[in-house]
């Protein structure tokens, strides 16, 4: 993977992870917008992934376990959101 699509995964993960520690000091519609911003963020980071791969940037094996952890965070990001 190229320097510019680690550093671009590497902000996104920051974002999602900062996005869900200050949605758990909110209350009310502010805790759940942070929430689906994490959310996005996650899913904008599997995209990035999805297409490195497309474009045989990595190999799926390289990227299957962030995959898998991707996919549980969004639905736990989904279920924060309900």
């Amino acid at each position: 993977m190229t320097g510019t699509w680690k550093n671009s995964c590497a902000r996104r993960q920051r974002r999602w992870t900062l996005d869900l520690g200050e949605g758990r000091r909110r209350a009310g519609k502010d805790r759940t917008y942070l929430w689906r911003v994490a959310g996005g963020s996650a899913d904008e980071a599997r995209v990035g992934l999805l297409i490195a791969e497309a474009w045989t940037y990595v190999a799926h094996d390289e990227i299957a376990e962030a995959l898998e952890l991707l996919d549980r965070l969004l639905a736990i990001t989904w279920t924060l959101t309900r």
